[in-house]
Formats: C-alpha cells, structure tokens, sequence
C-alpha cells in the first residue's frame, strides 16, 4: 500500500472566516474553538450544508447484506493486503478502547478490529461491517474527512461535528494504489487519550507498509 506524502497539519482560520462560520447556527456554540483548523472549519460548514444535525443520534446507515458482500468481493486483494498490518496495529492498541477500521472509498467499513465489547460501548458501536462513514451522514470524523482531503487527518473530541462521537479521537490515512488511485481508508478510534497524540503516527505508518 502507497501513501501519498501530505501535511496533516492545517494552518488557523483568518479572523475574517472564523467570524463568519461562528455567525453561522450551526457554529454558534462553537466560538471556543479561536485556532480550530482551516480543514476542521471546513468540514462543518460541509456538514451543515448537507443538512446534517450536530445533536442528532442517528444511527449511520448500513449497507444490505448483499451490498455489503459485493464491496468485500471487488476489494479483497486489498482487505487480505491490509488485515496483517491492521493486525499488527490492533496489537498495540489491545485492551485500550480503540479499534483499527478499513473502510473503502465511499466510507463504509470492510474490516473492523476491536476489543471483544467494542459494539456494546457507546463511542465505538457505531463501527461496524457495513456502516457508513463519511462526512454527511456521520459528520466530521477521521475517516470522512480523509476521503474529501486524501491526506492523513486527526479529529479530536469537539472537532467531531456530532456531538455524539465527541468522547472519540479517529486517526485515519488514505490508501493508495501504485497508480495513485484512491483507494479505501485506513482508522485508529477510541477514546484513550493517553494514546491520542500516537494514533495519527501508527495509521500512517499501517498506510506505507
């Protein structure tokens, strides 16, 4: 798997567009966050657009069966490619909370490695076989947002635009193919904060290999 080599780092927002966004419903609440990143700001205001409601508990929708089992055909050699080195990330993070996620190009999960419980916790049940993450139905989260930016990306408790995920930190890195083409995605999530600052660094690790 070839990672494209890209900055996660984003520069703060001008004065002039962070008084703007907070001008906005949805940001109001949201003026604490004075030096939020230009990518972060743009997110919500994708969100927002979209329709999305940040108090909202929705579940994420899921693909059919059926649907969920033509993604995993038409991207096997890519999942069999994946799940050692997703293993092997999995292994450093056992028994903390997180789980190691491959979703494809559109969002929805492939392969998902957790704790025995991930699916009955509150912040990582919603990781799953099939469901869908990308930015408009799940909101500003690691793996939506690479697939807009394809480029490795942080988000980090209220930078998440559901309040629902804001207990999260999600580290995820795009994937790509020897041509360059996009791929799937690749995420480290939970909510062990004593790992947070090491999450990015092992998905783009687990991206190169």
């Amino acid at each position: 798997m070839n990672l494209q080599k890209k900055s996660a780092a984003g520069d703060p927002c001008s004065k002039e567009r962070q008084k703007k966004i907070t001008e906005c419903s949805i940001f109001s609440q949201r003026k604490k966050f004075l030096t939020t990143r230009t990518e972060i700001m743009n997110s919500w205001e994708r969100c927002d657009k979209a329709g999305l409601k940040s108090h909202g508990k929705r579940n994420p929708p899921q693909l059919a069966l059926s649907e969920f089992e033509l993604m995993v055909n038409n991207h096997c050699r890519l999942i069999t490619i994946a799940r050692p080195f997703m293993k092997s990330l999995y292994r450093m993070v056992a028994g903390s909370g997180f789980v190691v996620v491959l979703a494809d190009e559109r969002g929805y999960i492939m392969e998902v490695l957790g704790d025995a419980d991930m699916l009955q916790k509150p912040l990582t049940k919603h990781f799953h076989h099939g469901a869908a993450w990308e930015e408009k139905v799940a909101g500003t989260n690691a793996i939506g947002t690479v697939l807009v930016l394809q480029q490795p990306f942080q988000v980090t408790g209220p930078e998440h635009y559901c309040q629902m995920h804001h207990g999260l930190t999600c580290a995820a890195a795009p994937i790509f193919a020897t041509d360059g083409s996009f791929l799937g995605v690749i995420d480290l999530s939970g909510h062990n904060v004593a790992k947070e600052q090491l999450a990015l660094a092992m998905v783009e690790v687990t991206a190169k290999a």
